[in-house]
């Protein structure tokens, strides 16, 4: 979930949908507002925003993509040890991707 409330929805496509805060209501509408392409199926999605994918790749993205009219690109992929099987963005601006394999790679922003 976005700060506004708003939802992402990982798919085995390799995108992940975007839907607005009234689509959680019980009478909001069905319809994303917007579809971002990530390298392979996503399995699972952070705040950042971050993208696992099954490839072993988390792709980040600016925070204005998820905007109506922000980018729909990827600003940047990283290569992790094992398939992805979860993210948490770290207080600090780091990034940790727990692995199928049980292990959890870190990245940490540098100032």
């Amino acid at each position: 979930m976005f700060e506004d409330g708003g939802l992402a929805a990982g798919t085995l496509a390799g995108t992940f949908d975007l839907f607005g805060i009234s689509a959680v209501t019980p009478d909001g509408p069905n319809e994303k507002y917007k579809t971002l392409q990530a390298s392979d199926s996503v399995y699972s999605l952070a705040r950042g925003l971050a993208a696992g994918a099954l490839a072993g790749t988390v792709n980040l993205f600016k925070i204005s993509a998820v905007t109506p009219d922000g980018l729909n690109e990827k600003y940047k992929t990283l290569q992790i040890s094992d398939l992805v099987r979860s993210l948490v963005m770290l207080e600090e601006g780091g990034l940790a991707a727990g692995t199928l394999a049980g292990t959890v790679d870190l990245f940490i922003s540098q100032p």
